[in-house]
């Protein structure tokens, strides 16, 4: 057994004893030693029963779940100018259960103004309050650091706010040069590789060889800016439209923040190669799905729906589709129904989520709403 343990178990007991001697007194040359006590470890325990004299010099909390009735008694003083023996009727009245819960802040704590006695009369009742105790300070000293690694992460914050933004303006910035340089050598040498056919301007194993070096650039500057922009693995979905086209590379390097190569989407690139039977069903699902998860992430993500949903409303103008028959969900459901904007099937009244999506219905007709 550590000596620790000893001071925490036994002591008390020992320490009982010798204070009250068998009887319910304190004996006033041992008041200030009883009040140290009771100051440092907010608890008294005893063989037969022990007297917790509060200290004078400040306030003194009382958890309300200490005071038991029958098991706890709280005295306090008639007038706090005079030390006297807490059992003298004359000079300390004995406070109410009922009283004690009046008093209480909020039905957990009893504040103790001047010497007040607090007597335990069960020794087990004094133990568990002990640990109790001794748990709820680990958890207040828990909560303090917590609130002192909060303020430091709150201090820090701008700090780190203007470093991330510096960084992606850098690895962007290099990407967008780079793409800039290889379109003005792509569209500059194409007038000079159709004027020069077959002379000796420009040939197109160099404007391939143009071409090869301009697209690795882009892609390695792309690589390394992904890489530097993001703090988990890598997305190669990310670089995917990159890997397609460099002409890609210009609009995603427009794209500043946490989204810088998600900017020119994939599914515009689709939409073109689909039927034209299958396009607006395509479409009218990709716009509403970007909708729905611009409802479910942050503000810093909503640019990128936005600018997700612009472009597909761009190409299906493009493809010759109006935007009411994107608003007006599948031709195949009647007006004044509810569907999924999904899957677009199609459902009777009274259903407000989608059985298979797990997402709010839409009432087909002009200026569709979610059904409430």
């Amino acid at each position: 057994m550590s000596f620790r343990l000893f001071f925490a178990e036994a002591l008390p007991y020992l320490l009982a004893f010798y204070l009250l001697d068998g009887v319910r007194r304190v004996r006033p040359h041992h008041r200030l030693f009883a009040a140290w006590w009771g100051d440092r470890f907010r608890m008294g325990t005893g063989g037969l029963r022990l007297a917790l004299v509060t200290p004078a010099s400040r306030n003194f909390t009382v958890p309300f779940h200490w005071i038991v009735p029958g098991r706890t008694a709280v005295f306090v003083p008639r007038d706090p100018r005079y030390e006297t023996d807490h059992t003298d009727p004359r000079f300390y009245r004995r406070i109410s259960y009922e009283e004690l819960a009046e008093l209480s802040l909020v039905g957990r704590s009893i504040e103790c103004r001047g010497e007040t006695v607090v007597e335990f009369e069960a020794p087990v009742l004094a133990m568990e309050a002990y640990r109790r105790l001794v748990r709820l300070r680990d958890l207040e000293e828990d909560a303090r650091d917590a609130e002192v690694r909060a303020e430091v992460e709150r201090s820090l914050s701008w700090d780190l706010a203007l470093a991330r933004r510096d960084e992606v303006n850098r690895a962007t910035g290099a990407l967008r040069f780079a793409a800039w340089v290889a379109l003005s050598l792509l569209f500059g040498l194409l007038p000079l590789y159709a004027f020069g056919r077959g002379s000796a301007v420009v040939s197109g194993m160099a404007l391939g060889c143009l071409f090869f070096i301009a697209y690795s650039a882009i892609l390695v500057l792309g690589l390394r800016a992904e890489r530097s922009l993001s703090s988990g693995p890598r997305d190669w979905g990310k670089l995917l439209p990159m890997l397609l086209s460099p002409v890609t590379a210009l609009h995603a390097g427009a794209e500043i923040g946490r989204h810088a190569f998600l900017g020119f989407d994939i599914a515009v690139v689709g939409a073109v190669l689909l039927p034209e039977g299958v396009r607006e069903t395509f479409l009218r699902r990709e716009i509403r799905r970007c909708e729905l998860a611009a409802l479910e992430t942050g503000p810093d993500a909503n640019v990128y729906w936005e600018s997700r949903v612009d472009a597909l409303e761009k190409i299906a103008v493009m493809l010759g589709l109006r935007a009411e028959h994107l608003e007006s969900g599948p031709s195949d459901v009647a007006v004044g129904s509810a569907y999924c904007p999904l899957c677009e099937t199609e459902y009777r009244s009274g259903v407000a989520y989608c059985a298979d999506c797990r997402v709010p219905l839409r009432i087909k007709g002009p200026g569709a709403s979610d059904v409430v």
